[in-house]
């Protein structure tokens, strides 16, 4: 891949990117549970730096360590509320593609956790760590960072 600066582009993307993560905090969902939403999704994708980072923002906002080690077997764990677990299983959903989970069961599943907002909070939220993941990956290959 033929190199350029591509500054202003990554920095107008980086600056998209914590705006829409932003809209996400400021409509009705738990930042602690956005932050585990956040760790699942960058689980999924296997970015173990972006996971490594994400756990420790998780841990300075007072997450026990314990429920962020076990969080790729939460279904198997009762150190998660309902709320928790319908939140991942959404983000499960969205990150597995949604051709090949019932959405709408999940979604009548899930929707005594959640108003529209919050699901779509939550929605918006998988959308960025995808973005960031993304991103990740051509800045890589553009500046071999």
């Amino acid at each position: 891949m033929e190199t350029k600066n591509y500054s202003k582009l990554v920095l107008c993307a980086i600056k998209g990117i914590q705006e829409m993560e932003e809209c996400a905090i400021h409509n009705g969902v738990e930042q602690q549970l956005l932050e585990l939403v956040k760790l699942r999704a960058f689980q999924i994708n296997s970015c173990t730096s972006c996971e490594s980072l994400q756990m420790d923002d998780s841990r300075e906002r007072g997450e026990d360590m314990s429920r962020l080690e076990i969080l790729s077997d939460w279904k198997e764990s009762d150190h998660f509320s309902e709320r928790e677990k319908a939140a991942l299983t959404w983000t499960e959903a969205l990150m597995y593609s949604p051709v090949k989970v019932d959405i709408d069961q999940i979604l009548e599943e899930i929707g005594a956790h959640f108003t529209e907002q919050e699901l779509i909070s939550i929605t918006v939220t998988v959308n960025a760590v995808n973005n960031w993941n993304n991103l990740s990956l051509v800045i890589k290959a553009a500046y071999g960072n």
